[in-house]
């Protein structure tokens, strides 16, 4: 076992019309976590690194095999970042508009829906799938280029809780 700590800081310097007082808000958590894990890592938001198709960074519940890749245990701590770099040869600055979706590996509209632009990043808790393509719970963790945008590079890693 070792242990993960995760930090959170923010801070504005400014104010809104909606708040008056400068924002200034840290925390930090230590989380236990044990294997399997995938240290951090990048690939291209085409990749298939757990040989589940293009942007599986996390199998979902009914795929693979627990160690091979896949984060079919209880909880799963997750890093994601948009490198803001296209992947043609992981150098280049991508586009601004070249956003990545992230959604549930089923990629399904009543799973997880966010969209990173280049910088921005997530640490989150993913909780493992029911198992099954007809329940409420799809789990997994897929990567999808914008529409229009070059594939980019995305750095990730997963933790088991």
């Amino acid at each position: 076992m070792a242990t993960l700590t995760t930090a959170l800081q923010l801070t504005s310097s400014g104010t809104t019309a909606q708040h008056s007082d400068a924002l200034g808000l840290s925390v930090t958590k230590d989380i236990t976590v044990t294997s399997p894990s995938q240290g951090i890592s990048r690939i291209s938001s085409a990749g298939n690194p757990l040989g589940a198709g293009a942007g599986i960074l996390v199998h979902d519940a009914d795929q693979g095999t627990v160690g091979q890749g896949n984060a079919t245990t209880t909880n799963t701590i997750v890093y994601v970042r948009h490198t803001g770099l296209e992947a043609a040869d992981g150098t280049t600055a991508c586009a601004a508009d070249d956003y990545i979706d992230i959604t549930d590996a089923e990629s399904t509209a009543t799973g997880i829906q966010m969209r990173m632009y280049p910088g921005e990043f997530a640490v989150f808790p993913l909780t493992a799938g029911d198992g099954t393509d007809a329940g409420d719970n799809d789990g997994g963790l897929k990567v999808t280029k914008s529409s229009s945008g070059s594939d980019v590079m995305v750095e990730y890693g997963w933790w088991t809780r």
